[in-house]
């Protein structure tokens, strides 16, 4: 008797079960961001807060050097676009743009500093930047490889409980919301010694007929 073809059994049906087995995948078992540890979680959410300070600082510094400085302007306005759209990439999620983004926040930083020495000005704006540019640029290349952090963390999840799975979305959230206060209130800082800033009418004022009432 043939047992030709008797010993193939049929594939049992796929299902959903490892549809979130590959990198960056959502979680299927209610955890949240399972691929990324909590220090990987903050180094790249708080470096895209300070890239999205640094960026609007660009943007206005170099909207102020329109009129004398053409050239300032030529460069602070792509470099400013850049790190607002490392900003908006690095809050999408972790990825091989992490340091490479990293590396541009940083030049876009000391390129406010650059600009502020050739023209004669460098005050708060300019070091603002500067100091946003280089710490966000900093955790954003920190963050960078987020599943080869993550096993090193889970390793020692035990001694320093920063494993992905300690944190809740609860928690992540409050850790979103202290790193968007700390970089706001620097970015507010800087974007007032700005001439967008001196322009800005004051809280709870209003503009009447030009002037403010």
């Amino acid at each position: 008797m043939s047992t030709a073809g008797a010993g193939r059994l049929p594939r049992p049906a796929a299902t959903g079960a490892g549809r979130g087995d590959h990198p960056g995948a959502a979680a299927t078992d209610g955890t949240a961001w399972p691929d990324e540890t909590t220090t990987a979680f903050v180094t790249r959410t708080w470096g895209a807060y300070g890239a999205l300070g640094t960026g609007l600082l660009l943007v206005a510094l170099g909207a102020e050097h329109l009129d004398h400085h053409a050239a300032a302007s030529a460069l602070l306005l792509p470099l400013g676009a850049g790190a607002l759209l490392v900003a908006v990439l690095s809050l999408r999620g972790a990825g091989r743009h992490l340091r490479p983004g990293g590396v541009v926040t940083a030049l876009a930083g000391a390129a406010a500093v650059l600009v502020g020495l050739a023209t004669g000005r460098t005050a708060t704006a300019e070091l603002t930047a500067v100091g946003l540019g280089v710490l966000a640029g900093a955790l954003l290349a920190a963050s960078a490889g987020p599943r080869a952090l993550a096993s090193q963390e889970r390793a020692s999840a035990t001694r320093t409980g920063l494993d992905a799975r300690a944190s809740g979305p609860w928690a992540r959230l409050a850790l979103l919301a202290v790193g968007a206060l700390l970089a706001s209130a620097a970015t507010v800082n800087g974007l007032a010694a700005t001439e967008a800033g001196d322009h800005a009418v004051p809280h709870g004022l209003h503009h009447v007929g030009g002037h403010h009432g």
